[in-house]
């Protein structure tokens, strides 16, 4: 039965076996399916939000 959360069996396993478990590591932010949203940041490193 496919998951409704992710395109392919495969990103679902790497989210929950490889990104997840580093993620939580390193004290980052973890995901649960394979969609976002898009933040716009002021470059790549930036904790603060533009608008």
């Amino acid at each position: 039965m496919p998951d409704k959360n992710y395109d392919t069996d495969d990103e679902k396993f790497v989210i929950e076996n490889y990104e997840t478990p580093a993620a939580k590591i390193l004290k980052e932010g973890t995901k649960n399916n394979h969609s976002g949203n898009v933040i716009k940041t002021k470059n790549s490193t930036s904790i603060e939000e533009t608008y």
